[in-house]
């Protein structure tokens, strides 16, 4: 007898997992504000959840598709629209329209050291970061990175 569960393919996993992604619409919305907007300046998005109901791959199209610093004026005809309508507006931009942003997952439950740092050691877990964040930054041909005035972190537990 044939089961789903016998595929060995995933829809969750490879590299169409973030094109069929789907149905989180107010959350990515919610997320650009926290990016565009200074209503959310010092606060924390922090997921959470039961295992397997799909945080990891929210992160990963956040990162991907979401990390966007949207010219003013662009902002302003996105929050007119749905939830939605936003999302496929923000995904459809003109690359000259928005910035990218410099991002690194972090993965708090890790067990083994990562590059030899625990990313939830108190004292090196922040200068892993900032190394990382340097990375991305530069993998983006920025010269400099600068930290805005609130720091934003997302997180996965």
């Amino acid at each position: 007898m044939y089961s789903w569960q016998d595929d060995e393919d995933s829809i969750t996993e490879g590299p169409t997992a973030l094109d069929l992604f789907t149905d989180r619409y107010r959350l990515i919305r919610r997320f650009a504000q926290y990016i565009n907007t200074n209503q959310h300046q010092g606060k924390t998005l922090f997921l959470h959840g039961e295992g397997g109901n799909g945080k990891s791959l929210l992160l990963e199209y956040l990162r991907d598709r979401g990390c966007r610093w949207v010219r003013h004026s662009t902002w302003q005809e996105l929050a007119v629209l749905g939830d939605r309508s936003f999302c496929e507006a923000l995904l459809e931009l003109e690359r000259n329209r928005y910035l990218p942003q410099p991002v690194v997952l972090i993965d708090f439950a890790l067990v083994l050291p990562r590059d030899g740092i625990l990313p939830r050691d108190e004292v090196a877990g922040p200068l892993w970061l900032s190394a990382k964040l340097t990375e991305a930054a530069k993998a983006l041909n920025y010269d400099t990175l600068k930290f805005r005035a609130c720091s934003l972190a997302i997180c996965a537990v």
